[in-house]
């Protein structure tokens, strides 16, 4: 999992120009991995929540990646464990001034009914 990006202004002649930073977080990921940038509080360089698919009778673990630059390098937390995660959104719903995150999961089981 890596990825610290932002846009640079672009001058007259060039086009915008994206200036990626690569770091590795966490080794080895036992499935694929949806990774998501998730800013806690508008204005702080985002965390990272990451996870998998899960396999049939093991869950995904559901990890939040505490960005250094907010903190003292990367620390991990797991938040959840789902069985099939699919998508994440976020936003103050709860009008506290965070972010608070929605995961949706387990799509398999009306997927699987729509294919018998």
């Amino acid at each position: 999992m890596c990825c610290n990006a932002y846009s640079l202004t672009a001058t007259r002649n060039e086009s915008n120009i994206e200036l990626i930073t690569e770091n590795i977080v966490a080794t080895p990921l036992p499935d694929g991995y949806w990774i998501e940038a998730f800013p806690f509080k508008p204005g702080d360089t985002p965390d990272i929540i990451a996870y998998g698919l899960g396999f049939l009778g093991k869950p995904s673990a559901i990890k939040l990646f505490t960005n250094p630059v907010n903190n003292l390098g990367w620390k991990v937390n797991e938040i959840a464990s789902l069985d099939f995660p699919v998508g994440l959104t976020y936003a103050d719903l709860t009008d506290n001034g965070f972010n608070d995150g929605k995961l949706t999961s387990s799509p398999r089981h009306s997927l699987l009914a729509l294919l018998q």
